[in-house]
């Protein structure tokens, strides 16, 4: 049981937890509570819903630049906030796995407050059925304006979302 625990920190972890030694004590924890210990879930909000001025993007090509420098440094902030949360052993499994889905639901998005919604989406349903993972995924608002479903019409659908 002992080789159990310790194969799972390493596996599920973002490298070896510090101090993690072959003790007597870890033998004592049960696999099951292990998993339920490692796998809590904390949306990450660090990033504001953008308040967007219509009346802005049109103006000119300088205040698009500043929403977009401003994005950009959204985004910065929101990956920290990730990273400062992969890191944390209570958080393992779950940030693991939202890593793994993140990269196979990869989407780009110019809005870091999409992009977290996203991220809070898929950490959400990380651990749970597929199925209910998919749904989420194409519902959520990055992946659809990634996806160009704005695009659609009745009479001439977008084909990307379908492609994809």
């Amino acid at each position: 049981m002992l080789n159990k625990v310790i194969h799972f920190q390493r596996r599920m972890g973002f490298g070896e937890p510090l101090g993690l030694q072959k003790t007597s004590e870890q033998s004592k924890v049960s696999f099951d509570s292990l998993v339920d210990h490692n796998a809590k879930e904390k949306a990450i909000h660090v990033v504001e819903k953008p308040e967007l001025d219509p009346t802005q993007m049109r103006n000119s090509e300088e205040s698009l630049k500043k929403v977009f420098q401003k994005s950009r440094q959204e985004t910065l902030k929101l990956n920290y906030a990730w990273m400062e949360q992969m890191i944390k052993p209570e958080f393992s499994i779950r940030e693991k796995m939202t890593f793994f889905w993140h990269d196979h639901f990869a989407c780009r998005s110019r809005v870091a407050y999409l992009a977290q919604q996203q991220n809070n989406t898929i950490r959400k349903n990380a651990l749970g059925s597929f199925a209910d993972l998919l749904m989420a995924v194409s519902k959520d608002p990055a992946m659809i304006q990634f996806l160009n479903n704005q695009q659609n019409k009745k009479d001439s659908p977008n084909e990307n979302f379908a492609r994809e």
